[in-house]
């Protein structure tokens, strides 16, 4: 059994950050163009959704790391 955990711990994971979703008509979809903003819903400021396999497991916040944004992990899986 140990050895099993120890595998899948190997295994590889994509996880995806997600900052919001809105949803819009097609027509609306087919104007966007650079320099175009679109509003997003249920955002709070700089929270995520930690996405893995399209099922979310997890929140957090953004965070700056010197020069770059990392995400700081508020909640995972069973709480998320």
């Amino acid at each position: 059994q140990a050895l099993e955990e120890a595998t899948l711990d190997e295994l590889p994971v994509a996880l995806a950050f997600e900052l919001g979703r809105t949803a819009m008509p097609l027509g609306e979809v087919r104007q966007l163009a650079p320099g175009a903003i679109v509003p997003l819903a249920n955002v709070t400021k700089e929270t995520v959704d930690i996405i893995a396999n399209g099922k979310r497991v997890g929140r957090g916040e953004i965070v700056r790391i010197g020069e770059s944004l990392g995400v700081r992990i508020a909640r995972m899986f069973d709480n998320a």
